[in-house]
């Protein structure tokens, strides 16, 4: 699927029009903040696991670097080939390349 500004403003405008996506979304937006409540009320240690998660988010960007080493470290040990890219033009070139290579 191809996103564009142009196809966003339109597909924008088509769903604020369909009355059945609407409805659905109004309920779901009515509905989801009290069910969300009913849940944590069910796991008395929400706030413990959702700091957790927090903190370990934190230390993997943090150490992002290291952990991507062992990854490529790991995933060569098993045979496999990891390809490092700059941006996001260089990881499509990479992935065309591999795409030709194959056939």
């Amino acid at each position: 699927m191809q996103v564009s500004t142009r196809s966003f403003v339109k597909n924008a405008k088509k769903a604020m029009a369909d009355k059945s996506l609407q409805k659905s979304l109004s309920k779901l937006s009515r509905g989801f903040p009290a069910l969300r409540l009913q849940a944590m009320e069910r796991l008395p240690e929400f706030a413990q696991l959702r700091d957790d998660a927090v903190a370990l988010k934190d230390h993997t960007l943090a150490n992002l670097d290291a952990y991507l080493q062992r990854y490529e470290e790991k995933a060569t040990q098993s045979g496999a080939h990891v390809h490092w890219a700059a941006d996001g033009a260089e990881a499509r070139d990479i992935i065309l390349k591999i795409c030709r290579d194959v056939g």
